[in-house]
């Protein structure tokens, strides 16, 4: 865990961007939207605000659906870690 918040530190600093995508239930429910952005921000290494970050937020919009009618979200590619 601190070697990802260290990681996601540096790509903060370095002005890259971080690319976030947000399920529907969350982006439209502004608590739950406010709390993910504290924990964003905290995960980046700036616990109070995000404004050395340039993120992009995207809206969850692609899913799978399994056999039994399953509706799950496809995990985006991020091109960070390994």
């Amino acid at each position: 865990m601190a070697q990802e918040k260290a990681a996601m530190a540096a790509i903060a600093m370095r002005g890259s961007v971080v690319r976030v995508v947000v399920p529907a239930d969350v982006s439209y429910n502004l608590d739950r939207f406010q709390k993910t952005l504290a924990n964003l921000a905290e995960r980046l290494g700036c616990k109070p605000c995000l404004s050395g970050a340039a993120c992009q937020f995207l809206l969850e919009k692609d899913f799978l659906v399994d056999p039994a009618g399953r509706v799950s979200p496809i995990e985006m590619e991020t091109g960070i870690g390994g």
